[in-house]
């Protein structure tokens, strides 16, 4: 069973698609596993609602129109406008829960390192764990505590995770998700101090000047 549900409606090519966003409506395509590729529309703010939860790698039981059973899906792509960042398309991947997916999940850090009191700063590594599992096996995001990192220069890796049994973890074993590293020295620049030489005053004489010769005086 998916761990979130949604409903849609078959879109008919009444309006175009930049149309019925502004109605409050995303359009939406649902494709995959031998299935032929579907329009759909959804209700702007339940799918908006559910998004808050639902992440990429959430299993969702999607229902269209009058349809009693349920379609798996996983949200495959969101589109967004690049001025608004308001949703203009979703796009739905049917799965077959009996066949296993490749999927990136997010890693979210939570919780203090008493290292950084000390003075270090948290570098957060791989942000997502790529994993192969069943569907119903995903979940939203992993959490990482990193108050268990107590002095600078330590940090979790790959096979420090806490993970489902069912996964089958693609990334390196000794790859860093989260490390405290020592702060930053401050490079001071050397100030050279350069000392301009005076330079002699050049007097020149123009064309046609002549220099006034004192004559000797007569005895």
């Amino acid at each position: 069973m998916a761990q979130f549900e949604l409903h849609a409606e078959k879109r008919e090519g009444k309006f175009k698609p930049h149309q019925i966003v502004k109605m409050g409506i995303i359009p939406a395509t649902i494709y995959g596993h031998n299935y032929p590729s579907e329009s759909l529309q959804l209700d702007a703010k339940v799918f908006h609602a559910l998004f808050k939860q639902a992440k990429q790698t959430s299993l969702i039981d999607l229902k269209v129109g009058t349809e009693e059973k349920a379609r798996p899906v996983l949200i495959h792509q969101i589109q967004r406008n690049v001025l608004t960042d308001q949703v203009i398309h979703v796009e739905f991947y049917l799965v077959n829960l009996t066949e296993k997916v490749t999927a990136q999940i997010p890693i979210e850090l939570t919780g203090e390192s008493p290292a950084v009191k000390l003075g270090g700063f948290v570098f957060h590594g791989l942000q997502e764990l790529a994993v192969t599992c069943f569907p119903q096996d995903l979940i939203p995001k992993i959490t990482v505590d990193i108050s268990s990192i107590m002095e600078i220069g330590q940090g979790i890796a790959v096979k420090d995770l806490v993970l489902p049994s069912t996964f089958s973890i693609v990334a390196e074993p000794e790859e860093i998700v989260v490390k405290v590293l020592p702060p930053e020295k401050e490079e001071v620049e050397e100030v050279v101090v350069v000392e301009e030489a005076e330079v002699p005053e050049l007097v020149t004489k123009k064309k046609g000047e002549e220099e006034e010769v004192e004559e000797p005086k007569k005895k």
